[in-house]
């Protein structure tokens, strides 16, 4: 009888360690299927908890907590690898191996990496046709720097760096300013850096291979290709309103809302009156930034980039209806009136404060309206609700638990 008792009681204790071990799995488990990303780069700075990287499109922030592992201390020039939250919260900092390559990924979920084939009528999985992914691509753009083996050019949402490798042909030696065209590969190490024609416009495009470029025809009933759909209009130009930065020799560097813009003057674009930093202004220029018009913007001009449609393509005729009358237009989708901007401030600039963006500097416009709750400076971590054009509603200090972001509300 004892015997039973005591067989009984070590089944149990028994029972109770495989039940808290398979709670402890389970809990790790859980844990580990919270999206992340990884985040290589240049080092720009470390701005107290804030490690500062060169992006493709402009700089990223990282934040470090008590709960970042830093495998060592790093410093302006050091090619970092960080493993983050969403949000830009910092898992790990370590030092970026030589074959890790510059960029953002997505990090999935275990089990969304590795889905289990479905079998098909006779056990295989169909496998899909993938379509054709790019090879390499070609940026054309002005020359702002040469940091040792990495050319640094002037791209339209902020710098873009491309890397230069002992196999890279490069046609001659380059400086500021200079406009050049690098095919580079889709990690952005260049197989070819030479001077831009007269004829190249600036901006990055992606190269297909040769056969996903000229897919082959299909024949009709009669051996005739079929007609090629309609191509919905493009936009033959912009007008971009903004304020002036700086002028360098034909070049107008206005600050946009995701970096700075630039407009260039040709000897046809008409110039109303000379500008000078600080100046508003408004220019039309064509998709490849080549300026028609450059004039003051007016007290209604909100800055910003407008695409401008060709004149059929913006006033489509009405259709009329069974009785002759053109049919209700659909209803249009409600669209945000305010967003709400997070960020470390860079910088005062008279009405326009200045943070730190994901993809560059933001720009908020304090008016005669705007609430500020208190005097803030360099540094300081802000949250403005501001309207979409960014005129400021209310300033206030960041709490805690505000991430750093644009949010449209």
């Amino acid at each position: 009888m004892k015997g039973s008792v005591a067989v009984v009681k070590l089944l149990s204790v028994v029972c109770v360690l495989l039940l808290t071990q398979g709670q402890s799995v389970l809990a790790q488990d859980g844990g580990s299927t919270q999206p992340t990303k990884t985040i290589i780069g240049d080092l720009l700075d470390v701005d107290r908890d804030f490690y500062i990287v060169r992006g493709e499109r402009g700089e990223i922030q990282i934040e470090a907590t008590h709960k970042t592992d830093i495998t060592e201390e790093f410093g302006y020039g050091d090619r970092i690898k960080a493993l983050v939250l969403m949000n830009n919260k910092a898992l790990k900092i370590e030092r970026a191996g030589p074959d890790d390559v510059s960029g953002v990924t997505e990090n999935l979920p275990a089990a969304a990496q590795a889905p289990e084939a479905q079998p098909g009528a006779k056990g295989e999985a169909p496998a899909p046709a993938q379509p054709k992914q790019p090879e390499s691509k070609t940026i054309v753009a002005d020359l702002l720097d040469v940091d040792r083996d990495f050319y640094i050019v002037r791209g339209e949402r902020g710098e873009i760096q491309i890397e230069a490798t002992y196999k890279t042909e490069i046609t001659e030696e380059f400086g500021y300013g200079d406009r050049i065209k690098a095919l580079v590969l889709m990690n952005n190490k260049a197989l070819k850096i030479e001077r831009a024609g007269p004829d190249d416009v600036p901006g990055v495009t992606e190269n297909l291979p040769a056969t996903a470029q000229a897919p082959e025809a299909q024949p009709g009933a009669k051996g005739e290709a079929p007609a090629p759909p309609a191509q919905p209009k493009q936009p033959e130009s912009k007008t971009i309103i903004g304020d002036l930065l700086d002028v360098d020799r034909d070049f107008y560097i206005v600050r946009g809302e995701r970096g700075e813009i630039q407009i260039e003057a040709t000897h046809k674009t008409e110039i109303t009156e000379e500008f000078g930093y600080g100046d508003r202004i408004k220019a039309l220029v064509l998709m490849n930034n080549k300026a028609l018009k450059i004039e003051r913007a007016g007290p209604d001009d909100v800055p910003g980039v407008t695409e401008n449609l060709p004149a059929t393509a913006q006033a489509p005729e009405a259709q009329p209806g069974a009785k002759g009358e053109a049919p209700a237009p659909p209803a249009q989708p409600k669209q945000p009136e305010s967003k709400t901007i997070i960020g470390d401030l860079l910088d005062v600039d008279r009405d326009f404060y200045i943070v730190r963006g994901e993809r560059g500097e933001i720009q908020i416009e304090a008016t005669y309206k705007t609430e500020i709750t208190e005097e803030f400076g360099y540094g300081d971590r802000i949250k403005a609700k501001v309207l979409m054009n960014n005129k400021a509603l209310k300033i206030e200090r960041a709490g805690p638990d505000d991430v750093s972001g644009v949010y449209e509300e």
